[in-house]
């Protein structure tokens, strides 16, 4: 622009972007069609892309053993589905619940459960260190249970 012309005005940003358009049973499909979509892989045996770091140092990765757990979920298989990555089984089933929750009560959820999950999650110190703690615990039982 030349020194004296008139700025454009700012482009008005919608009071609901994104996130606030979100609807839970968008992540209710997801899971879905994704625990659908390992069992349907492994199924027609479909060639998967294998964990590179397995491949290279013989160690499985933290989420080794997610594509059968998740196929595992599709077939209703809960005892296998942690049996074959207890974090991912855990999360995929509690990430649905929460979701179903979600959709099913919206108002509930949206307002009393979230508020309580973030105070819950504020008030908790050093959740970085569990976090960690989880992730070990996980990666040494798949590097003891998982077959070689």
């Amino acid at each position: 622009m030349r020194p004296g012309e008139l700025t454009p005005p700012p482009v008005p940003v919608p009071a609901s972007g994104p996130v606030g358009d979100w609807q839970p049973w968008r992540g209710v499909l997801a899971i879905v069609c994704l625990t659908v979509a390992a069992r349907l892989a492994l199924h027609w045996e479909l060639p998967l892309p294998g964990c590179l770091m397995r491949e290279f140092t013989g160690v499985p990765c933290p989420f080794c053993g997610a594509t059968r757990s998740c196929a595992a979920l599709a077939g209703l298989d809960v005892s296998g589905a942690l049996a074959w990555n207890p974090l991912v089984g855990v999360g995929a089933i509690s990430g649905f619940i929460w979701l179903v929750l979600c959709t099913l009560l919206p108002r509930l959820a949206a307002s009393r459960l979230h508020q309580r999950g973030r105070a819950w999650v504020a008030s908790g110190p050093g959740w970085g260190g569990l976090v960690v703690a989880v992730l070990l615990l996980n990666w040494i039982y798949l590097w003891v249970r998982l077959p070689r």
